[in-house]
């Protein structure tokens, strides 16, 4: 009797929630498929996102749950109903992200990432002022424990990136200060992403079962976000340093040198110096 009322209570949810189950599928297949590179998943994402999007026009209850979960209609409070759309908008996004990422080039991916990316953190913004307008205490112990972190993530960051310049070239990069303002952000950025990371991952754990849906998706939005930046860094820790130094570099620096009656310019390289017998040079061919 048990198993009967079982079986019929899956097949009532069924029933009345197969968007929901359909999402999901949707989900899983998106990720576990991500790996692969063959023309049959592109067919198969492609028509099954097609074919959520058909299914939603039939399923206009259950959108409409969707958007009430998010947007009160009724709601006066503008910071709010801000919040609660970028948080639909954000989702709808993230939906085609993976669809993006599986069948669409990289450039493509990254543009539908940007785009979730601004508007999570445009939610981001709006709860936050309308946290500030309540006077939330939660947020002022917040916001006043990253303000004390930042100073103490930026020494540390500055010392690091400084001994590491100074280690690879044997100069100080004090006296290159574009280089210097870009280096130093470089690795200010890696390292409060990462710290950013599981801050938000622990707010979630915590804070996830109290917060009203439009800002928990905000919330794991940011999560998304911070992630997939800290993995892309981490990967590529190594371009991203040559892209900084290159770009800084021949701004900056000299393309031709003097010694003397000697004139040397070659156009893979960069020299820091005047007018001295010893320069230092940055030779930007990696091939």
């Amino acid at each position: 009797m048990g198993n009967v009322r079982f079986l019929q209570g899956v097949k009532q949810y069924f029933c009345t929630k197969a968007l929901d189950v359909i999402l999901l599928i949707y989900l899983l297949l998106g990720f576990i498929l991500l790996p692969y590179k063959y023309l049959w998943k592109d067919i198969i994402l492609s028509l099954y996102f097609v074919g959520i999007l058909l299914y939603a026009l039939v399923e206009e209850n259950r959108i409409t749950e969707y958007m009430g979960y998010f947007v009160k209609f009724s709601n006066k409070n503008r910071l709010n109903s801000c919040a609660a759309w970028c948080s639909l908008i954000v989702w709808f996004i993230f939906l085609f992200f993976v669809l993006s990422v599986n069948i669409f080039p990289v450039s493509v991916s990254v543009y539908v990432f940007s785009a979730f990316s601004v508007f999570v953190f445009l939610g981001g913004v709006f709860i936050i002022l309308e946290l500030e307008f309540k006077n939330n205490k939660k947020l002022m112990i917040i916001r006043s424990m990253t303000l004390a972190v930042i100073p103490i993530i930026y020494l540390f960051s500055s010392s690091f990136s400084s001994s590491l310049f100074l280690s690879l070239s044997n100069l100080n990069i004090t006296l290159s200060p574009w280089v210097e303002y870009f280096w130093k952000g470089m690795a200010f950025l890696l390292i409060f992403f990462m710290l950013m990371q599981l801050i938000i991952y622990f707010a979630f754990l915590t804070l996830g079962t109290k917060l009203s849906v439009y800002r928990l998706f905000i919330l794991a939005g940011a999560f998304i976000v911070s992630t997939i930046l800290v993995v892309f860094a981490s990967k590529n820790v190594e371009n991203i340093s040559y892209y900084v130094l290159k770009s800084t570099i021949d701004f900056e620096w000299r393309s031709q040198v003097k010694c003397g009656e000697l004139n040397i310019s070659r156009p893979d390289e960069r020299y820091f110096g005047f007018n001295t017998d010893k320069y230092t040079v940055f030779y930007s061919n990696r091939e």
